[in-house]
């Protein structure tokens, strides 16, 4: 069963996070704010977010998959395989794509969550569910992901995720 929260703004709505993990003391959740490596607002937003999970109670391992030297998969694959919950951050929608599938990221957050490992998305970690995120184009930039040759999504949902920060 696939258990997952998805939100624009995971500060404003993480009182819900009790409806996917409903006692997150001590649980480890991996925490990804690749998205916002590429924005200029983004440390900022993402120790708003990373504040909030810790505040509910878990026990934050950050993952910044951007930084992950390329052949580096299996240490990205066994950080998220050994996390109680995914939590992947807003910001560039193709940039996140782009660094997910370079590290193999993609790959292990599909199966830890089709295994059961409850996945919280704010934003562009939202849109990446969808089975594709070629219509976010209307709303984000592909200028920052030269390596990004198609849009295919997670395919976590089968919606696409219409984020209205």
């Amino acid at each position: 069963m696939v258990t997952m929260l998805l939100t624009s703004i995971f500060r404003n709505a993480s009182s819900a996070v009790h409806e996917v993990e409903p006692h997150p003391q001590g649980k480890r959740v991996a925490f990804i704010p690749t998205a916002n490596a590429v924005e200029p607002w983004g440390p900022v937003h993402s120790a708003l977010s990373k504040r909030a999970l810790q505040r509910l109670g878990f026990e934050v391992e950050q993952l910044d998959v951007e930084d992950v030297p390329s052949g580096s998969a299996e240490r990205v694959t066994r950080s998220i395989a050994e996390a109680d919950c995914i939590y992947v951050g807003g910001g560039n929608t193709f940039f996140l794509l782009q660094e997910l599938r370079r590290t193999g990221a993609d790959r292990a957050i599909i199966e830890q969550v089709r295994a059961g490992t409850s996945y919280i998305g704010e934003s562009a970690g939202s849109v990446i569910t969808a089975p594709d995120i070629g219509y976010i184009k209307l709303m984000d930039r592909t200028d920052k992901t030269p390596d990004l040759t198609d849009y295919a999504g997670l395919g976590l949902a089968d919606f696409r995720v219409v984020d209205n920060a």
